[in-house]
């Protein structure tokens, strides 16, 4: 089988996968979690032409670097739609890019096996399946991550040298810290300090080259926190950095429980690989790798262990700082099952574990049909087809060695995805709360109509009310001509005493409640 495999037909099978995994009902689903806080300022950079400094609901937001927020816009500057799927295709584009670059690198550390493995665990890991379907920061952060690491594994084991060693990184580098800052320089310098202390080559890292692509990514950086801060108060926007920071790693802060929670839900975030990950330390594994990539292998497992312990040392730590270890985890993997050939009785329960999941997938769809009643659109159709066609042939091959047994996990999980797609995410959206608030004031307003949100702070529907919307942070920014306000009842009745709002009688238009937490009241001003 691995004899069979060339490059084209490994990239179509990891691309059909993908396919099924982030595209299907990509943008079914309305926003949750910070999505908002991302497509929010996204929206506003458009409106506004101001793509240095983010603003949220009528203030700066200097909480997170802009780069996830010009993905965002320049996705709905391409696709042309302001919509869910087009704010969240970056973050499954950005899981394209990277295993594009590990099927097509001509690497000669990672055989095509090996790469096809490592791509199949990186997009089914279940933090990554997750993530790679919301615009949230990780999937893009994890990715250039990966890009960077994997860039400069292949150039070293090609024994390259300088620029065509270090700029790429650097350029990736600078992205991550545009885009959360300094956890991707974590992970990169562990495994690149890992990789040259086996091979005793640590000067390395005291090079020309590499020294002025230390500047090129800081500067990156740097250079977008100064236009930044020429826009806002840039005590405030230190003294908000400074803060999250302290808040992390002040030994005052910590709460043991959470803490334990946190890294025990960082270390599920890899299944369901995490059940594999023990055999990277046993030797009927490792001794099948050739003497000569021994030493690259051993210092890859170091930086995976080094690089979660790290990330997990401080008592804030949240589990989703540990997801760029996904890299590591996928290439370790990918390396060692790629000589792994034989049939234990460990891969039997493995191949049991994949039929039986199959078939109950199965089971669900022909259930799904009869009770959720749904008109199956072109691409689900096309997507069922496609995954159908692969289990056949994986069927034929017998799932005979590890790649098998991978690329068949990947079409079980692709396949339960495409399930959730055609089935789930309609019992999803009918527990929605936030678009239909936003579509009952919508509804309420004129066409045309501009709406002011009375400062709202953070709230995921305003995404969702019809343009244009202004926002206000107190009662002498409502202007004579703005005949609409969205304000929440609590702030309402401390402002409604206002002599330029009493002056306008304002006539509730709509009183609805969202999520079951907050009034909200439209109101409709009358001209002065």
């Amino acid at each position: 089988m691995p004899n069979q495999l060339s490059r084209a037909r490994a990239y179509l099978i990891i691309v059909l996968i993908w396919a099924a995994i982030f595209l299907p009902a990509l943008g079914a689903t309305e926003f949750k979690g910070e999505e908002g806080r991302r497509a929010i300022p996204a929206v506003n950079m458009i409106r506004t032409g101001n793509w240095i400094l983010p603003t949220l609901s009528g203030r700066d937001y200097y909480n997170k670097p802009p780069f996830i927020n010009w993905l965002i816009a320049g996705s709905f500057l391409i696709t042309g739609r302001v919509n869910e799927f087009a704010a969240r295709l970056p973050s499954a584009i950005f899981i394209l890019l990277f295993i594009t670059q590990l099927i097509w690198i001509r690497s000669d550390w990672l055989n095509l096996p090996a790469r096809v493995i490592a791509a199949i665990v990186f997009m089914t890991s279940i933090s990554i399946a997750e993530k790679g379907r919301l615009i949230e920061i990780e999937a893009v952060y994890v990715c250039l991550t990966a890009m960077a690491v994997l860039w400069w594994l292949d150039m070293y084991s090609r024994r390259a040298k300088g620029w065509l060693l270090w700029l790429p990184p650097a350029v990736l580098l600078g992205c991550g810290l545009l885009t959360k800052g300094p956890i991707i320089v974590i992970v990169f310098y562990i495994t690149v300090a890992a990789v040259l202390a086996y091979a005793r080559r640590l000067k390395q890292l005291l090079t020309l080259e590499h020294l002025i692509a230390i500047i090129i990514f800081a500067g990156m950086f740097l250079g977008w926190t100064y236009l930044a801060q020429q826009q806002t108060v840039a005590q405030e926007m230190g003294g908000n950095w400074q803060n999250q920071l302290t808040t992390r790693i002040n030994p005052a802060n910590i709460d043991f429980g959470r803490w334990a929670q946190q890294i025990l839900r960082a270390v599920v975030n890899f299944l369901p690989w995490l059940v594999m990950v023990p055999i990277l330390w046993q030797k009927h594994f490792t001794s099948r790798i050739p003497t000569e990539r021994l030493p690259m292998f051993k210092a890859c497992r170091l930086a995976l262990l080094l690089s979660f312990i790290v990330l997990n040392a401080f008592p804030g730590t949240a589990s989703r700082y540990s997801l760029p270890v996904a890299v590591l985890v996928s290439f370790t993997l990918g390396w060692i099952l790629s000589y792994h050939n034989e049939i234990l009785a460990s891969d039997r329960i493995w191949r049991i574990v994949v039929l039986l999941g199959l078939l109950a997938i199965s089971a669900a769809s022909i259930a799904g049909l009869v009770l959720v009643h749904q008109e199956w659109v072109g691409f689900d159709i096309a997507a069922v087809i496609i995954i159908a066609a692969i289990l056949v042939w994986m069927l034929r091959n017998r799932m005979r060695n590890a790649l098998t047994l991978t690329m068949a996990t990947g079409v079980l999980i692709a396949a339960a995805m495409l399930l959730y797609a055609v089935f789930g995410s309609y019992l999803v959206i009918a527990q929605e709360k936030r678009r239909p608030v936003a579509y009952a004031i919508n509804r309420a307003l004129p066409e045309n109509a501009t709406v002011a949100v009375y400062d709202p702070g953070y709230q995921c529907f305003l995404f969702y009310l019809r343009p244009p919307v202004d926002y206000v942070l107190s009662p002498d920014e409502i202007s004579p001509d703005l005949n609409y306000l969205l304000i929440d009842e609590p702030t309402w009745q401390q402002v409604s005493q206002a002599q330029n709002i009493t002056a306008r009688h304002p006539q509730t238009l709509i009183d609805l409640t969202y999520r079951d937490r907050t009034r909200y009241l439209l109101l409709e001003l009358q001209s002065p």
